[in-house]
């Protein structure tokens, strides 16, 4: 969702400069970005994901005994 687009620019008499802007005219920016961003935010996601997770404190469960309870 890109709000605002900026120019990039290229010194085409530099001729490193001069191919990337070669490059720029046949890609997609939007589709690199996302092809180089994905491996990093899965890797992000797994981190986060193998945190340990602390929902609460054990509750220790105490089972009634049942010598005083009569047989129907």
């Amino acid at each position: 969702m890109a709000t605002e687009r900026k120019a990039v620019c290229f010194s085409l008499n530099d001729p490193v400069e001069r191919e990337m802007w070669e490059l720029t005219k046949k890609m997609n920016f939007s589709g690199w970005a996302k092809e180089h961003l994905k491996p990093l935010a899965l890797a992000r996601i797994a981190e986060r994901e193998s945190q340990v997770k602390k929902t609460g404190a054990p509750v220790p469960v105490r089972r009634v005994v049942g010598s005083n309870v009569s047989k129907a």
